[in-house]
């Protein structure tokens, strides 16, 4: 009689065989990654700090990222910075050598092509000094006009401190004392004559830049104009300062002494 009857050795066997080749295949895992949890059912609390830590760690490499490239967008900034002063100092080295009166015209225009050269060349850096498209140094880069414009503002703001300051009690002496001070100042920082002059006539059609000479020569003429105490002949003492600045490259101290004299008569 044929009868069906269970294996339970070979049923054992084989359970013990399968738990074998898992915990095997866990070894394996193990050795492979060089990770003791690899998932939920090694470690479900460590899995989940782990995550933690995986997660933390890959967000530090991205900031270390972040702040390399931040460095590498400083250090080329510094460098266009660096390439810009050299040549604002050239620039300036060019404008106090011009004043050499051992030079010629010739020489003095031959300085001034190399300082339109380094005005160019300053501009293109600024528009070319970028780190990913950004520009760096400057998102707006000033005209030529612009910067003549900046530097005659400047020159003024220090022509007016150096004329008005310390003056006498408005009177006679005042007004002496801003033409003598303006002698002065011809001698020291315009001895070919008035740069806003010189400017308007290499600009005759820069609107911008004649507006700013009219609106500088009358706060001149206004203010030396409260010092003499005579404000109703501020256009005769605007025309005696033009005439003294005028004429200082060709009479020097003499247009001085021309010009008091000058300035006397206006009270008779």
């Amino acid at each position: 009689m044929v009868s069906v009857s269970t294996n339970n050795g070979a049923l054992t066997a084989c359970y013990h065989a399968g738990l074998m080749s898992a915990n095997a295949g866990k070894a394996l895992q193990r050795l492979s990654s060089g990770e003791r949890i690899n998932g939920s059912g090694d470690d479900a609390a460590g899995l989940a700090v782990a995550s933690k830590m995986r997660s933390q760690i890959r967000g530090l490499h991205a900031a270390l990222k972040n702040t390399a490239q931040g460095i590498s967008l400083l250090q080329t900034a510094a460098e266009g910075m660096q390439t810009s002063e050299k040549m604002v100092q050239r620039i300036r080295e060019l404008a106090v050598q011009s004043h050499n009166g051992t030079y010629t015209d010739n020489d003095r225009m031959n300085l001034q092509f190399e300082a339109d050269s380094l005005l160019n060349q300053l501009a293109q850096n600024v528009e070319g000094t970028k780190f990913n498209d950004i520009n760096l140094i400057d998102k707006y880069t000033p005209s030529r006009s612009e910067m003549v414009l900046a530097a005659l503002e400047h020159r003024h703001a220090r022509y007016i401190a150096h004329v008005f300051d310390d003056l006498p009690l408005p009177g006679p002496a005042a007004l002496e004392s801003v033409i003598i001070s303006i002698g002065d100042w011809m001698a020291q920082e315009a001895e070919r004559g008035c740069l806003f002059h010189a400017a308007v006539a290499a600009a005759p059609r820069d609107t911008r830049l004649r507006d700013l000479l009219r609106q500088h020569k009358s706060d001149v003429a206004k203010r030396a104009a409260i010092a003499a105490d005579l404000a109703d002949r501020e256009n005769d003492i605007s025309v005696i300062i033009e005439g003294l600045t005028q004429s200082w490259p060709l009479l020097q101290n003499a247009a001085v002494t021309s010009t008091l004299n000058l300035a006397r008569l206006l009270r008779r």
